[in-house]
């Protein structure tokens, strides 16, 4: 028997590819025969030699069951089972419970360019909810991401923030409807999250989140933070489970987890005053029929040709909002007035991640020693350090302080900078080389001069004295990506506004907002 190679996604979450198997069946007679019969095995997606994509719909005639529809250069059929050379591929066996919950396209349907698409998904998510341009934008990139989370190494998590009447559980309900395979759940356990995932890849709804202290919501802190990147594994009673896939996570309050909150796009929602429809199970039924089988039929035209963008727009962003702006453009399918408008929407996320990361020991540690190269001459001491950490923790409301064999232990162990010890104390040796390091990882993690400088001086466009290795490792910017100068430039530079008479080196006067003219003096304005 011949041996069939495709690419699967089984239940068990694996990808790859498997042979067919013999089995031995007892007959009477007095020899035992070998009779050959294809393997069963169940797969919830695939992508067979000749170029068939199946994937997994409801049941048009018998709603509590699952099918597939396969689609071959174009043309569609559904098929309740699969044969290719003497293998048997059939849908996954799952509860019932699960099959009603799990949100399906039942066939996949003609469906728009890009642009449409995104304009009606943008429409729903309005007609229903309200909430800004920017966020309706991000919430519609999400919604497409969830289509192919299969085909990315990092997916984002999608943060829903607001107090009650928000419109919080409605924005969940329209999800639902519209993101691949959803399942919306008021509650659910870590055991849950890595059984599903491995069932049917879904998109997880989880709604009225709220992490308390106990070991539920410490493990499942645990499970989402490892749930955003494409290899991971769960090791549960002798098997490995996976647990990558796109997360949806409403709550009052929000997240307090450093390393999760990377992970999430920041919706967040107030009260609303305007005259919103209600979706109730009807208007959810007619919107899922209408938007699933267009969205399904988006995904097997596109699937093989889609991979995390690396528009130039996103290199201004630190790493992790890199990262989940390049998933969120994959859909984009390259358009680049989309991927565009994804840059500008993400800006407003740069802020709150910078707040939130004031619960990160490394970087905030990074940011410590960043700022003492340029404030102090001389050798670095872990105690001078672990005093501007807490300083800069306390500035920012954090209650947890550092000790300095915590932030010893976090130079020499996590962010390589060896310590010596002289005298009572241990210090990090400021050479060039060391200074090159600290600015090369400060870059990488995010960090630049604004983020040491003064308020009122980052708003007049100055970042203080010059620093070769900050203009070198081009640091000497703002959190919107503007130049910040130094003193030496600013006898070239300062000017007064005509208008009120403020000194200032920006186009725009910060006093009274007028705008001025360009200065011919002026080497650094564009």
């Amino acid at each position: 028997m011949s041996k069939p190679n495709l690419i699967y996604h089984d239940q068990q979450g694996l990808q790859g590819s498997f042979p067919s198997r013999q089995s031995v069946y007892p007959i009477d007679s007095a020899e035992q025969v070998k009779i050959p019969t294809a393997i069963t095995r169940e797969i919830q997606f695939a992508i067979l030699p000749d170029g068939r994509i199946v994937d997994l719909v409801r049941s048009i005639r018998e709603p509590s069951n699952l099918e597939f529809v396969v689609c071959e250069n174009g043309n569609l059929r559904l098929s309740s089972q699969i044969e290719l050379e003497g293998a048997v591929f059939v849908v996954p066996k799952l509860d019932p419970t699960v099959v009603s919950a799990l949100r399906l396209p039942s066939t996949a349907r003609t469906c728009p360019g890009i642009g449409e698409l995104f304009m009606l998904l943008t429409n729903h998510i309005d007609r229903y909810v309200d909430i800004t341009t920017e966020y309706n934008f991000l919430v519609a990139a999400f919604i497409l991401t969830t289509w192919f989370a299969d085909r990315l190494s990092v997916v984002p998590y999608l943060s829903i923030c607001g107090p009650p009447e928000s419109g919080k559980t409605t924005l969940v309900r329209l999800l639902d409807c519209l993101c691949r395979r959803a399942i919306h759940a008021a509650f659910i356990t870590p055991a849950s999250i890595y059984r599903l995932v491995t069932q049917v890849r879904p998109t997880l709804l989880i709604d009225e989140t709220e992490f308390g202290k106990d070991l539920t919501s410490r493990d499942l802190q645990r499970l989402l933070r490892g749930g955003n990147s494409q290899g991971g594994r769960v090791l549960c009673n002798g098997k490995a489970f996976e647990n990558f896939g796109p997360k949806v996570i409403a709550s009052r309050i929000p997240l307090d987890d450093a390393a999760l909150v990377r992970r999430n796009i920041s919706i967040i929602m107030g009260p609303s005053s305007r005259d919103l429809p209600t979706l109730d199970v009807d208007a959810e039924q007619e919107l899922a029929g209408e938007m699933q089988p267009m969205l399904e039929m988006f995904r097997l035209l596109h699937y093989e040709r889609i991979g995390a963008s690396q528009h130039p727009a996103f290199l201004k962003f630190p790493p992790s909002l890199r990262d989940n702006a390049s998933a969120l453009a994959a859909a984009m399918l390259h358009n680049d007035e989309l991927q565009q408008r994804l840059a500008g929407a993400l800006e407003s996320q740069t802020y709150s991640m910078q707040f939130d990361r004031f619960g990160e020991p490394e970087w905030v540690v990074m940011l410590g020693l960043y700022r003492l190269y340029h404030l102090a001459s001389g050798d670095c001491y872990v105690h001078t350090l672990t005093n501007e950490v807490n300083r800069m923790l306390r500035e920012n409301g954090e209650s947890r302080l550092y000790s300095p064999k915590m932030v010893g232990r976090i130079l020499n162990k996590s962010l390589g900078f060896f310590t010596r010890r002289r005298g009572e104390g241990y210090y990090v040796e400021i050479s060039m080389a060391i200074g090159r390091k600290i600015h090369s990882q400060a870059k990488a993690m995010g960090i630049n001069r604004s983020d040491i400088e003064h308020s009122l001086s980052v708003k007049s466009g100055l970042a203080g004295h010059p620093c070769s290795l900050c203009s070198e490792f081009g640091m000497m910017v703002d959190h919107e990506g503007g130049r910040l100068s130094t003193f030496d430039e600013l006898v070239v530079k300062l000017r007064p506004c005509p208008n009120c008479g403020v000194q200032t080196n920006r186009e725009q006067c910060p006093g009274c907002n007028t705008l001025l003219e360009p200065d011919p003096r002026n080497p650094w304005r564009s």
